[in-house]
């Protein structure tokens, strides 16, 4: 592997690692949240555009810089990274509490608002999937 090619695989990586901290960060934030001991001090808004958005769009350039070039170990990170985003949007979801004051047409709303999220994991996943398979 040439100079140019590993440095631009290990910034991927680099990247790549980056948006699993971030996912995560914001994964344990968010869950603490619902118990009222969340540790940033910001509003989920705040939340989804410092922490979710890099941790989507990271692994994206990650893949783009690296697209001609294999590499198992990043297309891993790309899928655990897409599993992570999976996971975090179906949990919270399926967490939602249902009350009488509730109504499950709230739970449809906050999947249909997340279903670009949940394309975009998949989309990763399968960019890791190809990554490996190249």
């Amino acid at each position: 592997m040439s100079g140019l090619k590993k440095n631009k695989n290990n910034l991927a990586k680099i990247l790549t690692l980056i948006a699993i901290f971030l996912i995560l960060v914001y994964g344990i934030d968010t869950a603490l949240d619902r118990s009222d001991t969340g540790f940033l001090p910001f509003d989920s808004k705040t939340q989804g555009l410092v922490l979710g958005l890099p941790s989507v769009v990271l692994p994206i350039i990650a893949f783009g810089i690296t697209y001609r070039s294999p590499s198992t170990s990043l297309g891993g990170l790309l899928i655990f990274d897409g599993i992570i985003i999976l996971i975090g949007s179906i949990l919270f979801v399926s967490l939602q509490e249902t009350t009488p004051t509730i109504e499950n047409s709230v739970i449809m709303e906050n999947l249909t608002s997340l279903s670009p999220i949940i394309a975009l994991g998949l989309l990763i996943i399968i960019l890791g999937a190809w990554k490996c398979a190249r």
